[in-house]
């Protein structure tokens, strides 16, 4: 929002409650709404029904809040007539994407991890770690609400977050950056090689 005017573009926020929490969804939204006001933005709110949505499509529960939230993002952009959407995913966040497409076997494109663009979807903050943005948050005294699913539960990144990176980070402390600059690496040279080998088909149609 600081630099909105200085690079010519219009913000607007979007919220999604995933109906999972019920008991701190109300306190959240009005927690953005209060954060909106006072940078002069508008803000979108959506709502859904996880559980019942992952029973009726066969889904993990992180797959269709993902599905869900991505939903509504996209309809919202559309709405507003949005270039694009920007998420907060941070690096720790591609770190263990990297992790978790290794392991299930996903092939060269998952260890891309969570690249910093994808369509329409920009991820301005993927470089930065959780605690370079909750330094920020602290220094302009801006609100903010932990979500205690992050570590809690038997999900494939809870578990990641609250045993595998504490031994990553015992052998090295950096473990996660490394991950997600690795990741970040295989997602360039992807791209660089999906600009080329355009180039050369566009030759032949010359």
């Amino acid at each position: 929002a600081s630099l909105a005017e200085q690079h010519g573009i219009t913000l607007a926020a979007a919220h999604f409650s995933h109906g999972l929490r019920p008991e701190s969804a109300d306190a959240e939204r009005e927690l953005c709404q209060r954060l909106c006001d006072s940078l002069g933005l508008e803000l979108f709110c959506g709502q859904g029904d996880t559980t019942a949505f992952a029973k009726e499509r066969g889904l993990g529960v992180e797959e269709a809040a993902r599905i869900l939230r991505r939903t509504f993002l996209e309809e919202t952009a559309q709405t507003w007539k949005a270039h694009c959407i920007a998420t907060g995913h941070h690096l720790e966040d591609s770190a263990e994407t990297l992790l978790l497409n290794l392991v299930r076997g996903s092939g060269g494109r998952g260890l891309q991890g969570i690249p910093p663009r994808q369509e329409n979807r920009i991820r301005p903050l993927i470089l930065m770690t959780k605690a370079e943005i909750l330094d920020y948050v602290r220094v302009h005294r801006l609100e903010y609400a932990d979500d205690p699913t992050n570590f809690a539960g038997d999900n494939a990144r809870a578990v990641l977050r609250r045993e595998v990176f504490p031994v990553l980070n015992g052998i090295n402390a950096r473990s996660a950056e490394h991950l997600a600059r690795t990741a970040l690496d295989m997602w360039q040279r992807d791209a660089h090689i999906r600009i080329e080998a355009d180039e050369l088909t566009d030759s032949f149609h010359v």
